[in-house]
């Protein structure tokens, strides 16, 4: 019963590749302040007419891992415009991307990072202090929406959201805003495809005691089979109907 990982990916040939996952719109509160951007931002018309191009807003998660990742799909982008959002300690990592496109299609939006109690000052990156930083990350919603409706009615109008997948919070933000969210996941599909199958059915393990357990995936190709102790670490913690006050609940965007 135990078909780990590495059988599911021979079998199927699964390939490390960016997925695309999902998420849910949950309510949050949220809060107003002062954001600051790029001042050498210009509107971008298409080639088409003279309407300036689609304003995407995205949203890298602060972790090594996941910014370079998304910033590189950033890169790609033909026919839009974008705003990238950074903390002031991220920001310089947006200097390559800003400076191969001159012509302004591509802006930073760098929000000043809230104060969090669970955050050290000055730490902005996940590389310093993962969870933590993620949670307080999310903080940022509230800002983000009074910054996009500040343009709803101009052509700065922000027209979808794309966003890492641990930021969650992002999709009430865009369900807020009227406009469809793109989930970025620098994982593999195979590992993107586990997780959106485990929140989408919750299956639990028949003995809570039994570490070694088996989850059945049945609606991924070849039906895999787990023991529990694979599974994710936010999974395994979490109970189906759990009230989502948490940290962790907020920077899942409920």
């Amino acid at each position: 019963m135990d078909r780990g990982i590495s059988d599911m990916k021979g079998q199927h040939r699964y390939r490390r590749r960016t997925g695309i996952t999902f998420a849910l719109a949950l309510p949050a509160s949220h809060s107003g302040r002062r954001l600051e951007c790029d001042s050498t931002y210009v509107a971008m018309a298409t080639p088409a007419d003279s309407s300036p191009a689609p304003h995407v807003l995205v949203v890298p998660c602060p972790a090594q891992g996941h910014m370079l990742a998304l910033l590189d799909l950033t890169g790609l982008s033909r026919g839009l415009r974008l705003t990238v959002v950074a903390t002031p300690a991220t920001a310089p990592q947006l200097a390559p991307l800003l400076s191969a496109h001159p012509d302004g299609a591509v802006r930073a939006l760098t929000p000043p990072f809230s104060s969090h109690h669970s955050v050290p000052a000055g730490v902005e990156s996940a590389k310093h202090l993962p969870p933590a930083l993620i949670v307080a990350f999310a903080d940022l919603r509230g800002p983000l929406l009074s910054w996009a409706r500040a343009r709803a009615d101009g052509p700065d109008r922000v027209v979808a959201v794309l966003s890492d997948f641990l930021c969650g919070w992002t999709q009430p933000l865009a369900a807020e805003l009227g406009v469809p969210r793109v989930v970025f996941s620098p994982g593999a599909v195979c590992g993107t495809a586990v997780l959106q199958s485990l929140f989408r059915r919750m299956p639990r393990r028949e003995d809570e005691r039994d570490d070694d357990s088996p989850i059945a995936l049945p609606d991924l190709p070849g039906a895999p089979v787990f023991p529990w102790r694979q599974m994710s670490e936010l999974y395994r913690t979490g109970r189906s109907g759990r009230a989502t006050t948490s940290p962790r609940a907020r920077w899942r965007g409920r």
